[in-house]
């Protein structure tokens, strides 16, 4: 039966109070096993990324593009230092680096050295939901100077 569909031909003597809670019921599990496969699916996406995971931030924390072009870096301390290594003069690099908020929140965007350079809006304000993510795009095409784009927010 599919989620959306409900109980409308009850068995003789059952209530329609009665059918109507089950038929919640049912619609419940099946959409908690939707998001669970969802999130599964999400999981196992990111593993085949090969996702790098840094961690807690703390004060401070080294992110090394040798490490992988997709990493995460979880903040749990505001304004972090972050230092980028693997870097070398003359050389192509990139990265999409997943910065989350811990479960706390209302962390602020990290310094970054080198220093980021965001274009002319300047930083983003990035999400300080707790558990949020947000997803920016480093990019060195000399190996020393970094440009950032905000990729995605809030997720």
């Amino acid at each position: 039966m599919p989620a959306t569909e409900t109980w409308s031909d009850q068995p003789p003597g059952v209530d329609a109070a009665i059918a109507a809670a089950v038929s919640a019921a049912i619609t419940d599990q099946v959409a908690t096993a939707i998001t669970t496969n969802e999130a599964a699916t999400e999981a196992a996406e990111l593993a085949a990324a090969n996702l790098h995971d840094n961690g807690n931030s703390g004060a401070s924390k080294t992110v090394d593009f040798a490490n992988g072009t997709h990493q995460k870096l979880t903040l749990t301390a505001s304004a972090p230092a972050v230092t980028l290594a693997g870097l070398s003069a003359g050389v192509y690099a990139e990265m999409t680096l997943l910065i989350a908020q811990d479960g706390t929140g209302s962390r602020l965007i990290p310094t970054f050295s080198p220093a980021l350079n965001w274009g002319t809006p300047g930083a983003p304000v990035l999400s300080t939901a707790a558990s949020k993510v947000d997803i920016v795009k480093l990019t060195s095409y000399d190996g020393i100077a970094v440009t950032a784009v905000l990729v995605a927010k809030g997720y």
